[in-house]
């Protein structure tokens, strides 16, 4: 089941789903499932990976990925095709598109080496320096009682600064407290076991980028990409050198953005990422603080950390930019430059508000030297299990579709509001009966006038029986509407919690201690790669589904 996804998505991502202007997102390309992207020839402009990959393998083999070694070894390959997709440290997995993402990465990756000959890995980067603490540590776990907030959120330690990246942080005690208290409300014991599970992951001494990237593994198995810590040693060195690159042409690709900018509002579309002028696109860290670059006068070549002590010219940032690469991180519109530079990204699977940004963030490929991929924008789907899919099917037999259960609240109300007044299922056979009295009425007086009141008599005995069973099927239509409205109502609830399309909110640990292994498996199976429409999968098992296969035994195939 699925519907057109135009109201899901802002405005950028339904024009180039329409084919219109696809020049906002140039020197990038753009990809359709089915459509071979633009892709680099064997060997040509394909940075060296193997040191990036010898180091992948490690780390992800340290967290148990049964993967690890056969898809480091893709990688580090030059003719293999990279897909890139990725996502913050989100509690706990984060929201339930981290693992459609994820997956979509791994099918996409699946089909360009099917058409293409090659092999072709996916490869999930982890956006470590993020520093948005309250969006990370938060996650959506609802429970059948209603007085339990669904909402775990961890408070940040006393004293830290809204500017120190979050995946490094360590998760704190607190996280134990909240886990036990969730596992307290559970009423089933595998999800209770699940939750069980999670605890051992997120230790309070653990980083939420390592609990994180556990997660992945445990949830994904055998399908899950290869994880890429973007705050990794080798990461942060072997980027350096592009970072240097955007710094020493800083002035040009301003120029170039501010141009793309100009256009991009002329469009009527709004900017995804406030300009900055004079700060280049990236951030050095001082204190545990991550600070944003700027020129300390407009003409001037001398720059500083904004909030911070650092001041230096250009040869001497570039020389402590070169002896301390950890210190130094790309921006959210570098971030993609400094991701294909090292990869030599084939295609990149982005979320609808990531390819807003990218419309700004293309306009520096050709200044900053750096090869452009092609995106694809990630499908969208939804999941319940098959029971509560059938009621969904009921209800638009009824006239409540998909589109009304996910639509405006009001609409819906006032769609409901109609099945509750309730119909009068007599009224047609109430009338014939009507027409058949008087028929009855004229033949009787006819034949005798008498008859006149002994009719009229009858007639009252019937209209007023009518009447009762009238009323009677009334309320029978009345008591099934309003089952149908609370089913309504719950199913809206459960596709859209806290007034967000389910895949934004619901956090994955949740689905996977609802659904299990069967989660994954119905995503491998039912996803479509089409970001057209909204799609709503159903998942065969439910709470009695059975637990997670730990993730170093299990079974499948992994994506080439």
């Amino acid at each position: 089941m699925r519907l057109p996804a135009d109201s899901f998505l802002p405005p950028l991502a339904r024009r180039l789903l329409s084919g219109a202007q696809l020049d906002l997102l140039a020197p990038l390309g753009f990809a359709l499932p089915g459509e071979v992207p633009r892709l680099p020839e064997p060997g040509s402009a394909t940075p060296d990976r193997r040191e990036l990959a010898g180091a992948l393998r490690r780390e992800n083999e340290a967290i148990g990925h049964p993967g690890a070694a056969r898809l480091a070894e893709s990688l580090a390959r030059p003719e293999t095709l990279v897909v890139v997709t990725g996502q913050q440290p989100g509690l706990f997995g984060g929201p339930l598109y981290t693992v459609v993402k994820a997956l979509a990465a791994v099918q996409w990756a699946e089909a360009l080496a099917k058409t293409t000959g090659r092999p072709a890995v996916a490869v999930f980067w982890i956006a470590s320096d993020d520093h948005d603490f309250r969006e990370i540590a938060r996650a959506y776990l609802p429970v059948a009682d209603e007085a339990v907030e669904p909402w775990l959120r961890l408070t940040p330690r006393e004293g830290r600064s809204d500017l120190e990246p979050v995946g490094t942080a360590a998760v704190g005690e607190e996280v134990r407290a909240l886990l036990a208290h969730r596992r307290a409300s559970s009423s089933s014991e595998r999800y209770g076991r699940w939750l069980d599970r999670l605890a051992q992951l997120y230790e309070p001494e653990a980083t939420f980028t390592a609990a994180f990237a556990q997660v992945l593994v445990e949830v994904l198995g055998a399908h899950c990409p290869l994880l890429l810590d973007s705050a990794g040693a080798t990461v942060r060195r072997l980027q350096a050198p592009v970072l240097s690159r955007i710094l020493a042409r800083e002035r040009e690709l301003e120029r170039a953005l501010a141009a793309r900018e100009r256009e991009i509002v002329a469009r009527g579309l709004t900017l995804q990422v406030q300009p900055q002028p004079g700060c280049p696109p990236v951030f050095a860290l001082e204190n545990g603080r991550r600070l944003r670059l700027r020129r300390c006068e407009p003409d001037s070549g001398t720059y500083e950390l904004r909030g911070g002590s650092l001041r230096a010219d250009l040869p001497a940032l570039l020389h402590q930019l070169e002896r301390e690469p950890e210190r130094f991180s790309p921006s959210v519109l570098s971030r993609p430059l400094v991701q294909d530079a090292l990869l030599g990204t084939a295609l990149f699977v982005v979320g609808p508000g990531e390819v807003s940004y990218l419309a700004q963030a293309a306009s520096l490929y050709e200044p900053a030297g750096v090869e452009p991929c092609t995106v694809a924008l990630r499908p969208q789907a939804l999941v319940l299990d098959r029971r509560r899919l059938e009621q969904v099917e009921s209800l638009a037999g009824r006239g409540l579709g998909l589109a009304a259960l996910l639509g405006d609240d009001e609409a819906l109300e006032h769609q409901l509001a109609g099945l509750v007044a309730g119909d009068d299922p007599l009224a047609a056979p109430s009338a014939m009966l009507g027409v058949a009295l008087d028929e009855l009425a004229r033949v009787a007086t006819a034949l005798e006038p008498q008859l006149a009141s002994p009719v009229e008599k009858t007639r009252d005995q019937v209209e007023r029986a009518v009447a009762a069973l009238r009323g009677k099927a009334r309320a029978a239509t009345a008591r099934g509407d309003e089952e149908t409205r609370r089913r309504a109502l719950a199913l809206r609830d459960l596709l859209r919690p806290a007034g967000g399309l389910q895949e934004r909110v619901l956090c994955t640990a949740h689905a996977v201690g609802l659904y299990g292994a069967d989660l994954v498996a119905t995503l491998r199976s039912q996803l479509d790669l089409d970001p057209r429409f909204v799609q709503l999968l159903a998942v065969d098992g439910g709470c009695g589904t059975p637990a997670l296969v730990p993730a170093a035994t299990a079974a499948g195939d992994a994506a080439p």
